[in-house]
């Protein structure tokens, strides 16, 4: 019996749109009717992997390739919640979103700043810790250096109002400079310094903060299609366990961009569509548009990849 079979027996059948699929995977899979886990298992049961693979008028290479994606999806620790009677997180009261905000010393957990002064005070001092803040814009405007900006900020020592911490950059689409970093990382230094000199010696920078430790707290994943970035963001939170074993701590991710091969792959089924309503005709009385992705920026506090509390645009 298969680990599919195995996990179908031991809970109720799941949603296949609260499983951690490719979308490409679960666009195949809801044309041709099958809406649950219950449904994949059945197909392969009654007649094998080419009966699987004829229900989804797909190769046979590719209907294995969709059967172990679910398979491993059914394995994924959010699936266990994600059955076909609650695909939601239950309620909270709000004396524990507010208490959330606060850490052990009563204080309120700081934000990331970005030093550019109007975006800081337009998300309230600064981007928030728990949240999912969406940066959007048009091409050239700026996005991925203010993403890098941040990722150099995060390294910012708290007694200087930052939150001492690394980030994590997930590159989709290979725009992530370590040169303009350097030039940032730089300039921070430089601020930093001016600062501690008109301080009069109450501030002092903290041993070994340089150029060189800012560059090596913000961690590059460069992914080259759907499938690897899908991974690389489902990796974080063993990676974010593995560096806080060593006492470093993930404070921030950016996913730079997080719909970009999504939208490349949608762009080829578009072509495709394209093409078959030429031979239609019905070309000349349809149009498509296809939405421009843009970076995501994810705050994070220790031990609260689980507890991001909503989202934000800018």
């Amino acid at each position: 019996m298969s680990p599919l079979t195995d996990r179908l027996n031991e809970s109720s059948p799941f949603k296949l749109s609260l499983l951690p699929l490719r979308p490409s995977t679960l666009s195949i899979l809801n044309r041709r009717g099958f809406n649950s886990s219950s449904d994949v298992i059945a197909s392969k049961a009654s007649g094998g992997i080419s009966n699987f693979a004829a229900e989804l008028e797909i190769s046979l290479t590719e209907a294995s390739g969709i059967y172990r994606e679910v398979e491993n999806a059914l394995k994924a620790p959010s699936s266990t919640t994600a059955n076909s009677s609650s695909g939601s997180q239950p309620p909270r009261t709000a004396a524990s979103i507010l208490s959330a905000q606060y850490n052990q010393s009563g204080l309120k957990t700081r934000p990331i700043i970005s030093f550019a002064q109007s975006i800081d005070a337009l998300l309230g001092g600064g981007f928030q810790p728990k949240e999912v803040t969406e940066i959007v814009g048009s091409p050239g405007i700026g996005k991925t250096q203010l993403a890098m900006q941040l990722c150099v900020d995060t390294r910012l020592p708290k007694q200087f109002g930052g939150v001492e911490g690394e980030s994590i950059y997930i590159d989709s689409e290979g725009s992530f400079s370590p040169e303009r970093c350097a030039d940032m990382a730089q300039a921070l230094l430089a601020h930093l310094k001016g600062s501690v000199q008109r301080s009069n010696g109450t501030k002092k920078l903290p041993d070994g903060f340089s150029v060189d430790t800012i560059m090596d707290s913000i961690h590059v994943f460069r992914v080259y299609d759907e499938t690897s970035q899908s991974a690389a963001i489902q990796s974080i939170p063993d990676f974010i366990k593995k560096m806080e074993l060593s006492g470093r701590l993930v404070k921030l991710v950016i996913i730079d961009s997080i719909a970009f091969h999504y939208r490349v792959r949608i762009e080829i089924i578009m072509i495709e569509q394209s093409l078959f309503l030429d031979r239609t005709g019905l070309s000349n009385r349809h149009f498509f548009v296809i939405q421009s992705a843009h970076p995501a920026i994810t705050n994070l506090e220790p031990n609260h990849w689980q507890g991001l509390r909503h989202s934000s645009q800018i």
